[in-house]
């Protein structure tokens, strides 16, 4: 048994770790908080988790009630057939309703707490599909567990391989479309799209929930049912996918395209190079500055030089925040502060105070 559970622990944690520092990565050019980051894996670790168990069994229990005819010793007296009803119901249903009402609660609690955290697309993808790993790395673990102390290590190891790695993206996929409904609304112009699109995000979450759920209830039934479901589950969830995939790519160069706009200004007024401001925009000549400078003047000139870039994107998107919302009066203060720091270290590069010299631009 404590192989079981010790391959449970692994088997949830391990493909967990990788794919939430694969989302992190892809953020690649300002940043979130790590402790926001924390705390949103955190909720659909633990209290996401908690309150969807109970929620669908206070939901489950008048079903069966109903369906049992109120009755307590009929509810007792449940066949296997009937609970597999009413547990198919719960899966395909009230699970989607549920869970991803519960995972959506850090992202609405970021985007209107830490407004000025939530920049667009991009974070809206990662805060969702932060919250969506946590909340599927324990519930992998109850699964996984479950499974192999009641059928054995092969059969753990199955339920391993299609949770973790087959449909390893599952939550944090669904959970993402809330995200996205979020991005849309943070700088819509119409009232109606900022209302409508969070709604729509987490619609279309649920529903890409349910049908999953009901695919893997139908794959379970054997015969032409298991090939219909498992069709569709794979065809729901690969496109799914590549749409997520793509709207990152699509975040990316967004991001990008703002950093070379807003930093133009801060060419002209000599706060950073035209190189610098490149390697802002551009991940590539990020990693290929700093690993040269890393060659020539060390690991303190290519750190420096990798907080000058963060600084400078963030720049760019304090000021995009400006314009895009001419509400954001703390941002005029980020901004100030920004560039401040921006030439601290710029003076450290440059030699004016303990540091190493700049490159040559």
């Amino acid at each position: 048994m404590f192989l079981v559970f010790l391959l449970a622990v692994f088997g949830a944690v391990i493909p967990t770790v990788v794919y939430v520092s694969i989302a992190w990565w892809l953020d690649r050019y300002e940043k979130e908080p790590w402790w926001l980051l924390a705390l949103t894996f955190f909720w659909g670790a633990v209290p996401a988790i908690i309150l969807a168990a109970i929620s669908e069994w206070i939901v489950m229990l008048p079903v069966i009630m109903i369906r049992s005819g109120g009755e307590l010793d009929a509810l007792a007296n449940q066949t296997g057939e009937e609970m597999t009803t009413v547990m198919a119901i719960t899966a395909s249903v009230v699970a989607p309703l549920v869970e991803e009402t519960l995972k959506a609660v850090p992202l609405l609690l970021i985007f209107f707490m830490f407004r000025r955290e939530f920049d667009g697309l991009m974070d809206g993808l990662l805060y969702g599909a932060l919250v969506g790993f946590g909340f599927a790395m324990t519930e992998n673990f109850f699964y996984i567990f479950g499974t192999g102390a009641s059928s054995g290590i092969p059969a753990e190891a199955l339920v391993f391989f299609l949770r973790t790695i087959v449909f390893g993206m599952m939550h944090a996929l669904w959970s993402s479309m809330f995200g996205v409904g979020l991005a849309i609304a943070r700088y819509a112009r119409a009232r109606t799209w900022g209302r409508l699109a969070p709604c729509g995000g987490l619609m279309l979450g649920m529903i890409l929930h349910c049908i999953h759920n009901s695919s893997a209830v139908a794959a379970s039934q054997g015969g032409v049912w298991a090939a219909v479901g498992i069709t569709v589950m794979l065809t729901s969830y690969g496109a799914g996918c590549l749409v997520w995939l793509a709207l990152v790519f699509i975040a990316g160069r967004r991001e990008a395209a703002w950093i070379r706009e807003e930093l133009v200004e801060e060419i002209a007024s000599g706060l950073l190079t035209a190189t610098q401001a490149r390697a802002c925009a551009r991940y590539r000549s990020r990693v290929t500055t700093r690993w040269g400078a890393f060659r020539e003047r060390g690991f303190g000139h290519a750190s420096q030089l990798g907080r000058l870039y963060s600084l400078g994107a963030d720049l760019a998107f304090k000021k995009r925040q400006m314009v895009l919302d001419p509400t954001e009066t703390k941002s005029v203060e980020e901004t100030v502060r920004l560039r401040e720091e921006i030439r601290g270290v710029q003076a450290v590069l440059a030699g004016e105070v303990p540091g190493t010299p700049i490159l040559n631009d």
